[in-house]
């Protein structure tokens, strides 16, 4: 009667796995989906980090707790342009896929200014990656040290979802990793001048002068155009961003 309860118990556990692990399928998949909706509809705006990463490592506390792993951040006061939902979306799930793979030491979220970028980094002391497989990790249903495709890593779609999110918000993704030593994933989002310095050149350069004046703002890349235009508008400027010689003749033309 024992053997036959223990079996008992041991075939309702699987069961239970298996419904778990289903569950978890249909949930990553579900968001598959969901990526696929809001792909269609980015909507890049001003993006301040210092609001949306401590939010993300509160979420991540305890699930790195649970590890006896470090968590930290360096988050600095910039802007980047880009959409709030899907950065943090990509965010998360690169969090998320660090702390799977490492079982000892930390994860760090580091923000660095670069020349007109904004690198957002997840660094981990984790398993790291082979050369030979730097590139397949984006790939879907794509497992490290997992060749069985065990439910208790995910189902491989983490990586895969933030490639296709930077894509359609069009910033760049490097990853570096060292065998046994770590990986780390850096985005590369357009910077956008703050706030505060607006104001310090509005003032320093007495912007009312240039009130109800017209301008055209030029740079080859458009969210750097954006970024320049909100900035004249401040100063209570009329303008237009152009990226190219023959948008400012379309805009040229309107004005004739």
């Amino acid at each position: 009667y024992e053997k036959n309860e223990e079996k008992q118990k041991v075939f309702i556990e699987k069961v239970m796995e298996s419904s778990k692990n289903l569950n978890s399928l249909f949930d990553e998949l579900l968001d598959l989906s969901r990526i696929d909706q809001i792909m269609n509809d980015v909507k890049k705006t001003r993006v301040y980090l210092p609001e949306v990463i401590p939010k993300i490592m509160q979420d991540f506390e305890v699930m790195a707790r649970d590890k006896g792993l470090e968590l930290r951040s360096h988050v600095r006061p910039l802007y980047v342009y880009s959409d709030a939902t899907m950065l943090e979306r990509v965010i998360r799930n690169l969090m998320a896929n660090a702390i799977r793979y490492t079982q000892k030491g930390g994860v760090l979220i580091a923000v660095r200014e670069l020349d007109d970028k904004v690198s957002i980094e997840v660094w981990d002391t984790g398993i790291g990656i082979p050369e030979n497989q730097l590139d397949s990790v984006f790939d879907r249903y794509t497992q490290l040290n997992n060749p069985d495709q065990e439910a208790i890593n995910g189902f491989g779609l983490g990586l895969s979802i933030v490639s296709r999110l930077l894509s359609a918000l069009d910033h760049k993704l490097a990853l570096s990793s060292r065998v046994g030593r770590g990986t780390v994933f850096k985005v590369l989002a357009p910077k956008l001048i703050e706030v505060e310095k607006v104001e310090d050149v509005v003032d320093r350069w007495e912007a009312s002068a240039f009130s109800g004046k017209y301008a055209i703002v030029i740079d080859d890349e458009r969210p750097i155009a954006e970024a320049m235009l909100a900035t004249t508008m401040a100063w209570d400027i009329d303008a237009e961003a152009a990226t190219s010689i023959s948008e400012v003749k379309e805009i040229l033309k309107k004005l004739d």
